[in-house]
């Protein structure tokens, strides 16, 4: 665990941070748990959690007075109204587009998971409990960010000077983190198999007072649960060939077409070295 001193100057406060000088490290640190934990990851490790909907949020709390909450400006009902609109007419469509007698989800949490897995603005906040799925999407969003074939060599290193590292967030489930109605395990009844080959778990947080996770648990004095894995960011493209070579890309975690494309996609980026000699490549530029 890094000390206080170490830690950049973004760090969250109150956060615990573990600050990686590999991959491999991450792996040791992450493959004992004595207790049920979440992953997420994410690209910049600036970022705090917040789901679709709460960062969908954001522009409204900016206008208003520090303190006052977005229910603060509607009228009563209009906050929850205006974020179910956004599954009401999802369910609508999609209804519309399914043949009679065909299954669909049976509950509203089943519901906003079937959603986010097709891009719905949702309160859910997605989560795995495999650090190493975590660490695939933190990874490969970054890879993509700093895509050598999209940006001039100016930004592409601007880039990877200004996000140096990649972010795991771990939550440890304990007694008294969730609250009903407030910020809750999603149960879902019939997981997709996105969800299922992803280890995917969501948790939902209904309180409008608070900009993400973090806040809430902050509030709760629970940002102990919390603990950020930081992977140097040039290690990235080392450790996707080594998450290739157990098991986790795009067309396992997506057993779907779109995972079959993005798959594609992926190996023809690196086309006509294969995977292996262009990761191999890539690690040595950056060395140099």
């Amino acid at each position: 665990m890094a000390s206080t001193s170490e830690l950049p100057n973004w760090a969250h406060e109150g956060i615990a941070y573990s600050i990686h000088t590999s991959w491999g490290e991450y792996l040791t640190a992450t493959s004992v748990r004595t207790t049920p934990v979440l992953y997420r990851g994410q690209r910049d490790p600036k970022w705090t959690l917040q789901s679709l909907w709460e960062r969908d949020l954001d522009p409204i709390r900016e206008v208003l007075r520090p303190g006052r909450r977005p229910r603060d400006t509607m009228i009563p009902g209009a906050f929850e109204a205006n974020r179910d609109a956004f599954l009401r007419h999802f369910k609508e469509q999609v209804q519309m587009l399914t043949r009679a007698g065909a299954p669909v989800p049976q509950t509203d949490a089943s519901w906003w998971a079937f959603g986010r897995h097709q891009g719905l603005i949702t309160p859910l906040l997605d989560w795995t409990t495999n650090p190493e799925v975590a660490a695939f999407f933190a990874m490969i969003d970054w890879v993509d960010w700093i895509n050598p074939f999209r940006l001039s060599e100016e930004e592409e290193q601007r880039r990877r000077q200004e996000c140096q590292y990649v972010a795991i967030w771990q939550l440890t489930i304990q007694d008294g983190l969730f609250d009903e109605g407030v910020f809750e395990l999603v149960d879902v009844e019939h997981p997709s198999s996105r969800q299922q080959r992803q280890s995917g778990m969501f948790t939902m947080l209904l309180d409008d007072k608070h900009t993400g996770t973090v806040d809430y648990l902050r509030s709760r004095g629970l940002t102990r649960a919390l603990h950020v894995h930081l992977i140097p960011s040039h290690d990235c493209s080392l450790s996707l060939a080594n998450l290739h070579d157990r098991g986790i890309h795009y067309a396992s975690l997506f057993p779907d077409p779109y995972g079959a494309a993005m798959y594609a996609n992926f190996r023809q980026f690196v086309k006509p070295q294969s995977l292996e000699e262009y990761m191999k490549g890539a690690q040595r530029r950056l060395r140099s």
